[in-house]
């Protein structure tokens, strides 16, 4: 569940509708505005490309940096107990470093849209990277990992990553052993540098205010935020195999049904309209390969199929993953089926009534996700960071693709993986 040379080129206001607007702030921080009024209260995202796996061997340390960042900020507060309690009950904020992207999200009611902005902008700031920050951190983590037990959605994630992330290190979940090899003073310098320059991110706020409201909270409680030495960008990225590769992972439990997944990477660059076809091919693929898959075996049979995103919110390099779970005599069956299904597609395009179908079932879920903050935390950041014209965010696009152009974009499935439950 990754960033850019962006949309938001402009110093003042650029109003897309009566519900959106942009601004940039004069520190650079380009900032989206969506009045909602399906909102309670106000929902802040900021993130950024380039992350804690340029760090190579010290990654540990960035891993755990933003979790520090979280205690110090934390202890900062815990003076003024009135407002140390505001803090935790009434403004909710998460930091993360990850290994190709940063982030923070926050959240708030209405009346403490100030507060949620201050404590935002504080991440921008320098922060003291205690010996009490550090310790406390780092023992949160490590009982939150011993409480841990193996699983098999564990094992089958690690072999996934394996496979397709090419064993590259900082992707993996941090260990124990990672853990105790996290220096304080390498978190803070990474840290620092992460959150050092406004304008390397991309801000969505989503409230149930008037736009200006929220545009003057954000100007007034980040007017002293200015851009600090260092910088952080998306360096190179983990290569995806070369050539069809299959991993098998055994699990003791037999009783349990297997998972299966074929991954295909596609590498370009996306327009909006690349964007809406491989959305579509996706739902295709799933109502095809259920369909087929159940009537083979005569039994339900769910097969998914879905685009991920691994370097978001850069989107130049993803995949589509098709999934299914079924008994573990029944796995290859139903590879062997996606497959030959998949190749037919490639051949003969679907028919006119899959295509419709399935624009038909992602229009019913844009209408019902556009009243969810999280549709348009999610979406304005993509716009944003591929360029994509805001203007067009309220049109169908699925309705506009063409039959030819579906089979163009399927015949780009083409080197994959499988990792298999045995």
């Amino acid at each position: 569940m990754k960033f850019f040379c962006v949309l938001l080129l402009f110093v003042w206001t650029s109003v897309f509708a009566s519900d959106i607007a942009m601004h940039t702030l004069d520190n650079g921080l380009r900032v989206i505005f969506k009045h909602s009024e399906t909102t309670d209260g106000v929902k802040i995202r900021l993130i950024a490309k380039g992350g804690y796996s340029e760090l190579g061997l010290d990654w540990p340390s960035g891993a755990l940096s933003s979790h520090i960042a979280k205690e110090a900020v934390k202890w900062q507060f815990a003076a003024d107990e009135s407002l140390h309690s505001l803090f935790l009950n009434s403004v909710h904020i998460e930091v993360a470093t990850k290994p190709f992207f940063r982030m923070i999200e926050g959240s708030a009611d209405s009346k403490n849209l100030e507060l949620l902005f201050a404590r935002v902008s504080r991440f921008f700031r320098p922060l003291d990277f205690s010996k009490k920050a550090f310790q406390s951190a780092l023992e949160k983590k490590i009982t939150k990992k011993m409480k841990k037990t193996p699983s098999q959605y564990r094992i089958f994630k690690r072999a996934f990553l394996e496979v397709n992330m090419g064993g590259f290190e900082p992707v993996f979940s941090l260990s124990i052993q990672g853990l105790k090899k996290a220096d304080r003073t390498l978190a803070e310098r990474f840290f620092s540098r992460a959150f050092s320059n406004p304008s390397e991110f991309i801000c969505v706020i989503v409230g149930d205010m008037p736009i200006d409201v929220m545009k003057r909270a954000m100007e007034r409680q980040f007017a002293n935020v200015t851009a600090r030495e260092g910088s952080l960008q998306l360096q190179s990225v983990p290569t995806f195999a070369q050539k069809n590769v299959r991993k098998n992972v055994f699990f003791f439990h037999s009783g349990r049904d297997r998972l299966c997944r074929l991954t295909f990477e596609i590498k370009q660059k996306l327009s909006l309209e690349d964007y809406l076809t491989f959305e579509l091919i996706c739902q295709i693929l799933q109502e095809r390969m259920t369909k087929k898959a159940s009537e083979l075996l005569k039994e339900n049979i769910v097969v998914s199929a879905y685009m991920e995103f691994p370097f978001y919110p850069c989107m130049d390099r993803f995949w589509v993953a098709i999934q299914f779970s079924a008994k573990s005599f029944h796995v290859s069956t139903i590879e062997q089926l996606l497959l030959a299904q998949l190749a037919d597609l490639k051949n003969q395009g679907p028919s006119s009534q899959e295509v419709a179908s399935a624009q038909a079932y992602l229009t019913q879920r844009k209408t019902l996700r556009r009243n969810l903050d999280d549709f348009w935390l999610e979406m304005l950041v993509n716009f944003a960071s591929n360029e994509w014209n805001l203007h067009l965010l309220d049109q169908n696009g699925v309705k506009s693709i063409e039959e030819a152009s579906i089979k163009t974009h399927i015949r780009k499935l083409a080197c994959y993986t499988v990792v298999s439950g045995q």
